[in-house]
């Protein structure tokens, strides 16, 4: 599914942004990438079934990811990766470390075992030595 989107820079501009959602069970095929990719300023990686919160992040999304992160990069391309479902401190660093550069939160951030503000603190905590050590190479 690809979205376009139009958000306001000024009251007089506004951007034009591509985004193309992969649903958890779609392929990450070369035809698609080279069809979507040049476009695209960000890639949605569904990591459960859409449609309520509290869902196991889905491990074998993974490999999407890295696929993703690796042809963005041998492109020299600049689209995101948003990784949505599932996010927890355990999650977050297996994304990172995947290629993620975007998390989708929900039920991590917005639980009642802590307040907001401490829940994504936990959240930065958990992905910051990933984030360090992408960082130094």
């Amino acid at each position: 599914m690809s979205l376009v989107y139009l958000l306001p820079k000024t009251l007089n501009l506004a951007e034009l942004i591509f985004h193309e959602t992969l649903p958890r069970e779609s392929r990450v095929d070369r035809h698609h990438l080279e069809r979507v990719l040049d476009a695209a300023d960000c890639v949605q990686v569904m990591t459960v079934h859409p449609g309520f919160s509290g869902q196991r992040f889905m491990e074998d999304q993974l490999s999407k990811i890295q696929r993703l992160r690796q042809e963005i990069d041998q492109r020299h391309l600049k689209a995101s990766i948003v990784v949505d479902g599932g996010i927890d401190a355990k999650t977050a660093p297996l994304a990172v470390k995947s290629g993620a550069t975007v998390l989708v939160a929900g039920s991590s951030v917005y639980n009642q075992s802590a307040p907001v503000a401490q829940n994504v603190l936990t959240l930065r905590n958990s992905i910051a030595a990933t984030v360090a050590a992408i960082g130094s190479d």
